[in-house]
């Protein structure tokens, strides 16, 4: 059942940092493609980039956090000490 929770909620996670990174992806091509590119100019297009490409680098740094927690609450969970032991 432990396992279970923890699927479903390293799960969620993954799937929360998708979707604000798909979002924030949306805003900031709008940005990018915006009619007010002649005014605001330069400003629009770093704040359009930022927005498309560091929430991706986020969403990809909270998938290793989230697998390297899955894989250690594994060994905790499994060895019979309850210590962290290296696979062999």
């Amino acid at each position: 059942m432990a396992q279970q929770h923890i699927e479903l909620s390293t799960t969620a996670i993954l799937t929360a940092a998708t979707v604000l990174a798909m979002a924030s992806t949306g805003l900031g091509l709008g940005f990018i493609v915006t009619r007010e590119q002649r005014i605001y100019g330069d400003k629009l297009l770093l704040a359009g980039l930022v927005l498309v490409t560091l929430p991706w680098i986020a969403a990809f740094f909270v998938a290793v956090v989230v697998h390297v927690y899955d894989v250690c609450a594994v060994r905790v969970r499994n060895h019979p000490d309850g210590r962290i032991v290296k696979r062999r």
